[in-house]
């Protein structure tokens, strides 16, 4: 994981984890994966629910008590 695609929103819950993803998500290359880490299994569910609405294509990952989001690249 490069740390310059990754998110850390462990201290964070929704909405705030919303708008960080979405401005994260915008200045991110879109050609590259990106990492999401999550601690809140209610922000992991509000995400990844939003992600499937958006058909965006992601992984999900436990590790440490926290969960790692991995978003593919997008193809737009």
């Amino acid at each position: 994981m490069k740390k310059t695609l990754t998110l850390d929103l462990t201290n964070d819950k929704c909405p705030i984890a919303f708008i960080k993803t979405r401005e994260f998500l915008s200045r991110s290359p879109k050609n590259k994966d990106k990492y999401l880490i999550v601690s809140s299994k209610n922000t992991l569910n509000d995400l990844t629910s939003t992600f499937k609405e958006h058909q965006v294509n992601f992984s999900v990952i436990q590790r440490s008590g926290n969960f790692i989001i991995k978003i593919k690249k997008l193809n737009v």
